[in-house]
């Protein structure tokens, strides 16, 4: 479960229905919105948690491999994805 805590560490609100595998969270630079990879069967992908209301919004569905990163002005998000390929070299 993701949740908003004080500094002594007791939780403030949780954000959203628990999920498995969660990684790599990225708070945005207005503090609103929260980028995390979630671990899904078959792969990854990142999901938007809106920290007013707690609720999630997938934002990649292609197995996102990487932790998000928002820029600056929190207009975007840069994240790696690992390359696919049906090719064995």
């Amino acid at each position: 479960t993701l949740a908003i805590v004080d500094r002594s560490g007791t939780i403030v609100r949780e954000l959203g229905e628990p999920m498995r595998g969660l990684r790599g969270p990225a708070l945005s630079p207005d503090d609103r919105q929260l980028a995390v990879i979630v671990a899904g069967t078959q792969r990854d992908d990142v999901w938007l948690y809106d920290v007013e209301t707690g609720r999630a919004t997938q934002f990649t569905f292609d197995g996102t491999r990487g932790d998000p990163e928002w820029d600056q002005a929190g207009q975007l998000i840069a994240y790696s994805c690992g390359a696919t390929s049906r090719d064995a070299h």
